[in-house]
């Protein structure tokens, strides 16, 4: 599964994207009685800006 946002405001993009990828896929996997390995699960952030770090989490797993 893929996800991506865009936009000039980072924190409105990393809000988005939790919602949408992080949010919906535990809601999905939760559904369907099915475990998601955050282990195996990346993240790229590309930012023209200095914008930062994010951080998010997949079943309690940080996503690198």
């Amino acid at each position: 599964m893929a996800s991506h946002a865009a936009g000039d405001d980072m924190s409105e993009v990393q809000s988005e994207l939790h919602h949408q990828c992080i949010d919906e896929m535990n809601q999905w996997a939760k559904t369907w009685d099915a475990q998601l390995n955050g282990g195996k699960t990346k993240s790229v952030l590309f930012d023209h800006k200095d914008g930062g770090t994010t951080q998010w989490c997949l079943s309690e797993t940080c996503i690198k």
